[in-house]
């Protein structure tokens, strides 16, 4: 599931090699970290796509997530609009 969202939406929109942009797309990995973070607020450095962000959705209790790319910041916002997710406040930003 996860590695089909994000090829979908990297092929899409292009990956930027200078921004150093890597994609998790390995569910029971997202599902593992999600667990490290139940119940607690999260700062997120690099939200890209959102890889591990929805995934941790379902776990925090709050997400700030820091996102250097315009177009993968409006993906994401997009997408926990889609799905409803209301626990998730994105910035842009530079977090180097």
């Amino acid at each position: 599931m996860l590695r089909e969202y994000v090829y979908g939406l990297a092929g899409l929109v292009g990956v930027k090699k200078p921004l150093g942009q890597h994609f998790l797309v390995d569910d029971l990995v997202a599902e593992r970290v999600a667990s490290l973070v139940e119940g607690r607020v999260v700062f997120e450095v690099g939200s890209g796509l959102g890889s591990l962000t929805l995934y941790m959705a379902r776990k925090a209790e709050y997400i700030y997530g820091c996102e250097v790319d315009r177009v993968f910041l409006g993906l994401l916002k997009r997408e926990l609009e889609r799905r409803g997710v209301g626990n998730v406040d994105l910035m842009l930003c530079d977090a180097t």
